[in-house]
C-alpha cells in the first residue's frame, strides 16, 4: 500500500541571510491556496534493490552499493534516505525490496524551502512505510542533510524547522567553541487585522538563481571571508544587528492589534537592506515596485533571491485583486499564503 506524506513551505518574514550568522529570524510554515509539497512512496518485492525517486526534474536511483544515477538535482534527496535507512537499521543490500517516490510538487516559487520542504515529506512517508514511529527531531536531521547540500553546506537550519511545524517560529542559530545549535519558539504572528500575504514569483527568464551561490554574495558584500562557526562573535553582530533589530520590531507588529503602515514599513526596511547586501534582483525589484504603486503596504524579497526569487507583499485583503491583476499584466504570478497548521507528517 502507498503511503502518502505531505509537508508545507516556508517563508522567511524577516531574517533570511543574517539568520547564516546567528541572526534572529521570523520563519513560517505556509501553504499557498492550500497547496502543500507531497510523496506517494510505495514498495514492492524485486530483485531490482534500488530507491527509485522522481519529480518533475526527472529521476534518479539509489543502488544496493550506494551509488546512484539519474537527473543531478535530485541527488542530494539521497542523503534524506541513507540517513532513515541509518537510523531504522535498514539496508537495501539483501533486502529483495524496490522503493518508488514520486514527488507532487505543490508548485511554490523559489525562496519558499523547497529543499526543505520536498526532503521532510520524504523522510515522514518513508519512516512509516519502515514501521517506525520518528520523534521530530527525526524528520529535522533527514530533511536537514538534504537542504544543508542545496544551500552549500551554510543552511541555518530554519528552513527545516519551519516546515516540520505546526506554526511561525522565531528561530537562532547559535554558535559556541566552533560548533553551532539552533533556539527556537514558537510565536502566535497574524497579519494585522484587515490585512493579509501575498506571495509573488518573480521568475519570467534565464537561471534560477543559486541558493550557495547567493550565500556567498551576501558573505562577499559584508567582507565575511570565514565560515560563520569562524567567526568572532563581534563580527557576526556587526552583521545581523541591523537585521535583528527589524524581526524584534515586526514580531510585535505581526499581530491582530498591530499597526499594518508600521508593519509595511518594516517590510520595505528590511528589503532595502537585503538589496544593498546584493541578494535582489531586477525581477525582484519590478515585483517589489508594482506590488507598492498598487497599494500593498510593503513588499520585499523573501529567501535567498536572485533572480527568479520571490517577493512578499503586506496588503489591505480589499486591495489584493489589484495587485494580483497588475503583477499578472507584467507575467507574474501571485498567491495568497496562509501560515500552515501541520508540519511534515503522513496524511
Amino acid at each position: 500500500m502507498a503511503i502518502h506524506a505531505s509537508a508545507p513551505n516556508k517563508i522567511h518574514i524577516a531574517g533570511e541571510h543574517s539568520v547564516v550568522y546567528g541572526g534572529l529570524a521570523l520563519i513560517a510554515p505556509v501553504e499557498l491556496e492550500g497547496r502543500r509539497n507531497s510523496v506517494e512512496l510505495s514498495v514492492s518485492e524485486s530483485s531490482e534493490e534500488e530507491f527509485v525517486f522522481s519529480g518533475d526534474l526527472g529521476r534518479f536511483a539509489i543502488r544496493p552499493d550506494g551509488s546512484q544515477g539519474g537527473a543531478e538535482i535530485y541527488f542530494p534527496m539521497a542523503q534524506c534516505v541513507r540517513a532513515v535507512f541509518e537510523k531504522t537499521g535498514f539496508s537495501l543490500r539483501g533486502s529483495g525490496r524496490k522503493f518508488e517516490c514520486v514527488l507532487h510538487y505543490g508548485g511554490a516559487p523559489k525562496g519558499t524551502g523547497n529543499s526543505a520542504s520536498i526532503p521532510a515529506a520524504l523522510a515522514a512517508a518513508l519512516y512509516r512505510q519502515l514501521g517506525v514511529t520518528p520523534g521530530e527531531d527525526d524528520i529535522f536531521n533527514a530533511a536537514y542533510a538534504v537542504d544543508n547540500i542545496y544551500h552549500g553546506g551554510k543552511s541555518s537550519g530554519g528552513d527545516v524547522r519551519a516546515v516540520i511545524s505546526a506554526g511561525p517560529l522565531l528561530f537562532r542559530k547559535v554558535f559556541a567553541n566552533g560548533t553551532a545549535s539552533f533556539e527556537y519558539r514558537n510565536v502566535g504572528l497574524r497579519p494585522p487585522e484587515g490585512t493579509e500575504l501575498l506571495l509573488a514569483d518573480s521568475y519570467k527568464s534565464g537561471p534560477l538563481a543559486n541558493t550557495a551561490e547567493q550565500i556567498s554574495t551576501f558573505a562577499r558584500r559584508h567582507g565575511i571571508a570565514k565560515p560563520p562557526a569562524e567567526l568572532p562573535e563581534t563580527e557576526r553582530k556587526t552583521v545581523t544587528a541591523p537585521f535583528d533589530a527589524i524581526v524584534e520590531k515586526m514580531e510585535k507588529e505581526f499581530a491582530a492589534g498591530g499597526n499594518p503602515a508600521e508593519l509595511g514599513r518594516l517590510f520595505d526596511q528590511n528589503h532595502r537592506l537585503l538589496a544593498e547586501s546584493g541578494v535582489s534582483s531586477e525581477c525582484i525589484e519590478e515585483c517589489v515596485s508594482i506590488s507598492r504603486q498598487n497599494g500593498a503596504l510593503g513588499a520585499k524579497l523573501i529567501g535567498a533571491g536572485g533572480n527568479g526569487g520571490a517577493v512578499l507583499a503586506l496588503c489591505e485583503k480589499k486591495g489584493i485583486p489589484k495587485i494580483r491583476k497588475a503583477l499578472a499584466e507584467r507575467k507574474f504570478a501571485a498567491y495568497p499564503v496562509t501560515f500552515s497548521q501541520r508540519g511534515a507528517s503522513v496524511d
